[in-house]
Order: structure tokens, then C-alpha cells, then sequence
């Protein structure tokens, strides 16, 4: 039952929708049968069901499996459900279980920590909650800096490569507002984490001023946050030097 339900992820990340869900099912429904099973064990087989009514949009279906958990992971993606169910109230009750557990149950460099507080700041906007949803988006940035950090140096090729995807710490701040300033120091503390992995120093703490009349431009792609969940790969520039910082969006990633 366990193989199936790795099977039925598997074939799910392939895009072979019809034997996931065969395989998925039949995964949820044996562990269920066995006697003396493991609580993990059914929660995660739930879990497993739940990823995959939530990638076909079956949003009733998904909170469903994952309701009554207490788990970190299925209450985040719980509140990730009724979220894009249009749910506010549910949703933030169960990403602030979610963040309690996960900040009690994970080490302190754990991606799911980010990704909550992320996921967080998206309900907050969705829910017109702007200056709130810039103080979460700027939490889960700091969070994100630190994983970072602790990837860089003690990470897998695998987590290194996944932190982009869950856990870039530019995007929220983009989307939701933040000041040019807040924008280009992201910027620049990001860079200077790396710098710091490869050589070994401090170029956060040791960052020299520009030189009196050069600018420096950076240019990175970020995901815009559309609302409900929706995001869109789009172009920025963040140019340092001369009276004040200035941001500017370039444009959408599929039209540059």
C-alpha cells in the first residue's frame, strides 16, 4: 500500500492523472485496512489523496481528507484549500495551527516554516489585509534568508535547487508592495549569503558604498502574485546609487 501511494505520486508529478488516482486511492483504502497501522502511516496516505484533488482543483474534496489532522504539513495544506475555496476563516485558523506545530515539531531551518508564513501572507492579501500581508511577506523573506544560509552549507543538491521554487524570499515582497529599498536590500542580503557560501567571508557585514556618480543595476525574475492563488513569472530591476533606490517591473517573463 505504502509502494502505491509513492507510485500514485509519482505518476502524478508525470502528469498521469487516471493511474495516480487509482493508485492513490487504493493506497489510502489498504493502509486503512491493515490493523495495528501507524497513525503517520493513514495521515500520510490521506495527504497523499489530498495533493492530488488539490492539483485537479477539487477543493472540497482535498479539505475533506486533511480536516481533523494535526499534522503541519496537512494543516497547511488544509488552509491552502479552503483558501482557494474562498474560505478566509478556516483558512487562517488552520495556517496558524499549521505555523504553532511547525514551530514547535521542525528544526529551525525547515522549508515548511517559510512556505506557511508564505502561504500566510497570501490569505492576508486575498483578504484585503494589505500592511498585513506585507508584515508576514517580510517574515517569511527573513525565514527564507536563514534557510537559505543553512542550505548553502549544509543542504543536498535537491534542496538547493528546491528552494527557489518554495521558497523564494523576492516575490511577496514584489507583489505586495514593499519599498524600492526593502526590494534592492533583499536583493543584496540574498547575493551576499551566496557570496558568503562561496568565499567564506562576511559580504553582508563588510558591503562597500558605490562610488560617487555609478549606478548598479540588478536584474531577476520574480512571481507576481495574482490573487486566488495565481502567479505569473514576470521580470524586475532594481537600480543602486545616484539620490535613491529605485525598483522597476519590467514586464511579464513571457513577453520579454
Amino acid at each position: 500500500a505504502s509502494f502505491l501511494g509513492a507510485l500514485g505520486l509519482s505518476q502524478l508529478r508525470a502528469g498521469e492523472l487516471s493511474a495516480a488516482e487509482i493508485n492513490l486511492l487504493a493506497s489510502r483504502d489498504g493502509i486503512a485496512a491493515l490493523e495495528n497501522v501507524s497513525p503517520d502511516l493513514v495521515l500520510a496516505s490521506k495527504g497523499n489523496l489530498a495533493a492530488f484533488y488539490l492539483f485537479q482543483g477539487e477543493l472540497e474534496n482535498a479539505a475533506g481528507l486533511l480536516e481533523g489532522s494535526g499534522d503541519a504539513v496537512a494543516l497547511n495544506n488544509l488552509g491552502s484549500a479552503y483558501h482557494l475555496a474562498g474560505n478566509f476563516r478556516e483558512a487562517a485558523m488552520a495556517l496558524t495551527k499549521a505555523r504553532a506545530l511547525a514551530d514547535s515539531t521542525l528544526s529551525e531551518h525547515h522549508p515548511l516554516r517559510v512556505q506557511i508564513l508564505q502561504n500566510e501572507a497570501c490569505l492576508l492579501i486575498d483578504a484585503g489585509k494589505n500592511q498585513a500581508a506585507l508584515e508576514r511577506a517580510r517574515e517569511a523573506g527573513g525565514a527564507a534568508l536563514d534557510l537559505l544560509h543553512h542550505l548553502l552549507e549544509f543542504g543536498s543538491e535537491g534542496q538547493k535547487l528546491d528552494f527557489r521554487r518554495t521558497s523564494d524570499p523576492l516575490s511577496q515582497l514584489c507583489s505586495f508592495g514593499a519599498s524600492a529599498e526593502e526590494i534592492g536590500e533583499m536583493v543584496l542580503q540574498t547575493k551576499g549569503v551566496v557570496l558568503d557560501s562561496v568565499l567564506g567571508g562576511s559580504s553582508i557585514s563588510e558591503r562597500a558604498p558605490l562610488p560617487a556618480g555609478k549606478i548598479f543595476i540588478d536584474y531577476f525574475v520574480f512571481q507576481k502574485y495574482l490573487g486566488a492563488g495565481r502567479w505569473e513569472q514576470c521580470y524586475g530591476a532594481v537600480l543602486f546609487g545616484g539620490e535613491a533606490t529605485r525598483w522597476v517591473e519590467l514586464g511579464k517573463g513571457k513577453e520579454l
